[in-house]
């Protein structure tokens, strides 16, 4: 018997003894999304389904319907619980639709091996305000309506904060409307953190680092309202080795930057830097920046990073 079915079986006599009223069968497809969830650790529906033995019935394998089933109830199950009731608030944990809060290990633990790792993508505007607020947005622009993993983080782990695993109402759409707001009181202001101390990251091609990249950059921002333009872009990298790099920008990838690349110099490994463009009088479109170069030591291998993103400067 697989551990979620029996997971789902000590949830469905719990669930007969504190909720009787509820049908046997929505009992029965309860304890599995349950069941899954704890097993899985995760709030990822696609995930969770393929947790689920292959005889339950369809419906509950369905995303969906997994997370209208499991995500109410657990919400419910952690205010109740006295780990979180009487613990520290502020530790990593599902918080809804999202997870949220402080790690127990580095969040540059999970960056991987990879010589340079993008850790942030984001929209610049003008001007940059760091007001305090009951609550931070994150905004993004999507050509069309696709899944996004978002992450935000500190730009120095002091704290190893991090937000992720946001999970939507209803699939990101085409074009600017895509705002992910977040209560800033139950962590953010606890750890004494200011917008300016974080940095995000939407990929569009799945939730972990790669050698090229698809994302969409983000604004961050705190006002009640988002800005009107997008002036350029940040990119911060994480770097694991010592290495000395340039970077270019081209237009769809074509392999013509659009300037002469230029020179970003020698990088200690364990340290972050950014990579800043002003997209003033820049068109529209689909663009393509490009950080390499090499090693630096005994090991002059090469390395290399590629982002493709989409410049919309009109946010609304």
């Amino acid at each position: 018997m697989s551990t979620v079915k029996k997971l789902a079986e000590e949830v469905q006599k719990g669930l007969a003894g504190a909720l009787p009223q509820l049908s046997k069968t929505m009992r029965k497809k309860l304890a599995f999304a349950v069941g899954a969830m704890i097993e899985g650790q995760t709030p990822n529906t696609v995930e969770l389904a393929n947790l689920l033995p292959l005889e339950t019935d369809r419906q509950i394998r369905n995303p969906s319907s997994l997370y209208k089933l499991a995500c109410p109830f657990l919400c419910l199950l952690l205010a109740a619980t006295p780990a979180h009731a009487g613990g520290d608030d502020r530790e990593y944990r599902m918080r809804g639709d999202y997870w949220e809060g402080t790690k127990t290990k580095p969040v540059s633990a999970e960056y991987g091996l990879f010589g340079l790792v993008l850790i942030a993508a984001q929209a610049k505007a003008s001007p940059a305000i760091d007001n305090a607020s009951e609550q931070f947005h994150a905004r993004f622009f999507l050509n069309k309506p696709q899944p996004v993993y978002l992450m935000v983080q500190e730009r120095v782990h002091l704290n190893n904060y991090l937000l992720d695993k946001v999970q939507p109402t209803k699939l990101w759409q085409a074009g600017f409307n895509n705002d992910f707001a977040w209560p800033t009181a139950q962590v953010i202001d606890k750890l004494n953190l200011h917008l300016g101390d974080l940095v995000a990251i939407a990929r569009l091609n799945g939730d972990k680092p790669s050698e090229e990249e698809t994302v969409a950059p983000v604004l961050l921002y705190s006002t009640p309202s988002p800005p009107k333009t997008v002036d350029g872009y940040v990119f911060s990298f994480y770097s694991l080795d010592a290495v000395k790099l340039s970077w270019q920008v081209q237009e769809k990838c074509n392999g013509k930057p659009i300037f002469k690349p230029k020179e970003l110099g020698y990088k200690l490994g364990g340290s972050v830097f950014d990579v800043d463009w002003s997209a003033a009088n820049v068109r529209t479109g689909e663009y393509c920046l490009v950080v390499e170069g090499q090693r630096w030591g005994n090991n002059h291998s090469a390395v290399r990073q590629t982002v493709i993103f989409y410049h919309q400067p009109v946010i609304r």
